[in-house]
């Protein structure tokens, strides 16, 4: 694998950076509420034993594992990793279905709440814009300089 040379489209710098904020909200609101993240965690995976040590470490885990998709992308400029992404971020949306159920029976909700799915779903879109495109296409172009 190379690292990607020349500017990156403006579409291809608006994923990375709504992927990043959305995974730093997600690891502050986690660290900020450790009781609630524990909860969650447990609602996860009820088989372990959550405490606030583990809950700590799994939303460092979630937030380093949200970095790979942008290196895949914004470093590294691979095209099959926009399909990678936009499965597993489509997945990640889904998790937000509980919310959207709170929001449609109980009335309003806190708008923060929406910031990491908005986001999400905003560098999902940036993917697959023409230029997002036409540059990772353009990366799977033999390298010229290679046969010299």
């Amino acid at each position: 694998m190379r690292i990607a040379k020349g500017p990156r489209p403006l579409s291809v710098r608006l994923f990375a950076l709504a992927f990043l904020i959305a995974a730093l909200a997600a690891f502050a609101e986690n660290i900020s509420d450790l009781e609630l993240a524990q909860f969650n965690w447990t609602v996860r995976a009820p088989w372990f034993a959550w405490d606030r040590d583990w809950t700590i470490i799994a939303s460092s885990a979630e937030l380093s594992i949200a970095m790979i998709p942008v290196c895949w992308i914004y470093v590294l400029g691979s095209g099959t990793a926009r399909w990678v992404v936009l499965a597993f971020g489509l997945v990640k949306l889904l998790s937000f279905q509980p919310l959207l159920e709170v929001w449609l029976i109980a009335g309003p909700i806190n708008p923060l709440w929406v910031i990491e799915p908005g986001l999400i779903l905003f560098a999902l879109a940036m993917l697959f814009t023409p230029a997002t495109r036409s540059w990772l296409d353009r990366r799977d172009e033999p390298d010229e300089t290679v046969f010299e």
